[in-house]
């Protein structure tokens, strides 16, 4: 049976993995039309069917049956016994940091309640942002054009009206983003919830483009967290 360094090694391999799997510029448009971690799942439970499926019983949606929720991607040994879940989050942006973090208390919480001492827990989000139409140029504040730096992606993006708030109140260039995410999601991680730092790794991936707007994310691997982590043992996690 498995170790717990080969599990996590596992998964690691997965969740890099599964991002590649989509065609060019598959992402971008998953992304501005809808939420993706349906399909990111499918990717990540499918990869992981094909590389462990003789040893586990790869489950999406998984439930217990006197449990309330469904787990994203559930690995399972013979005796139905849980040993890995992963939970995914995706289109939030950069903004909503303070949301997604009050998301991952709730699910690893309720995780918890059906985990067993040796399930390994993670939580996964993909913090995404549109970049500027390339043609775009920027415009005044308060001109008629201002507010729309996505040129014709406007339309189409299910998303649309969250990435253009997000983008008023970021103004800045997506490598300063991705710093300043990750810092405040480092501060809270760490310093308030006292998680180890090796619990925490990212990924930024350039989904590709959509009419034009090439759209980017920051994909975030919380974990693995089991039972008797320091986490569970805080009382009253605040709102970031």
């Amino acid at each position: 049976m498995a170790t717990e360094e080969s599990l996590h090694a596992l998964i690691q391999e997965a969740l890099q993995a599964a991002p590649q799997l989509f065609a060019e510029h598959e992402l971008a448009y998953l992304g501005a039309t809808g939420r993706i971690d349906a399909a990111l799942r499918d990717k990540l439970a499918f990869w992981l069917h094909q590389k462990v499926g003789e040893q586990y019983r790869v489950a999406r949606e998984w439930r217990r049956y006197d449990f309330p929720g469904r787990n994203d991607v559930m690995l399972l040994n013979a005796t139905n016994v849980p040993q890995v879940v992963v939970q995914i989050r995706s289109n939030l942006q950069p903004t909503d940091i303070a949301l997604y973090m009050l998301e991952m208390q709730s699910d690893l919480i309720r995780l918890r309640d059906v985990a067993a001492p040796e399930t390994l827990m993670y939580h996964v989000v993909l913090l995404g942002a549109p970049l500027p139409s390339l043609s775009y140029t920027p415009q005044a504040p308060g001109s008629p054009d201002a507010a729309n730096p996505f040129g014709s992606f406007t339309p189409m993006a299910g998303y649309f009206e969250n990435w253009t708030r997000a983008w008023q109140q970021l103004r800045t260039d997506w490598e300063q983003v991705y710093w300043q995410t990750l810092a405040r999601w480092q501060d809270y991680a760490f310093i308030t919830l006292g998680m180890d730092s090796s619990k925490l790794a990212t990924e930024r991936l350039d989904a590709g483009t959509y009419y034009g707007t090439r759209l980017q994310y920051i994909l975030f691997i919380n974990g693995p967290f089991t039972v008797a982590d320091n986490i569970f043992q805080i009382s009253g996690w605040r709102k970031p």
